[in-house]
């Protein structure tokens, strides 16, 4: 666990990420601890996950309901 300052993470966004990629990062506002930084770890497909955390909505239609609506012709 590493902290930094409030003003050093306004002062240098960037290396307060790189070290939350390498552990939690804690930001210290006037000594005492104010804010938790800590790497996100990806599961999967980002679309699933903004549907799990509510963000978006699955589609309410299939590929293979819009591939019936749709079909694709031949080429000429």
């Amino acid at each position: 666990m590493t902290s930094i300052t409030l003003t050093e993470l306004n002062q240098n966004p960037s290396r307060a990420t790189r070290l939350a990629d390498h552990g939690e990062v804690i930001v210290m506002r006037r000594g005492h601890a104010a804010y938790r930084i800590t790497k996100i770890e990806s599961s999967g497909d980002p679309l699933d996950e903004l549907v799990a955390t509510g963000l978006a909505r699955p589609s309410r239609s299939t590929a293979s309901r819009a591939a019936r609506r749709f079909p694709l012709s031949p080429p000429a």
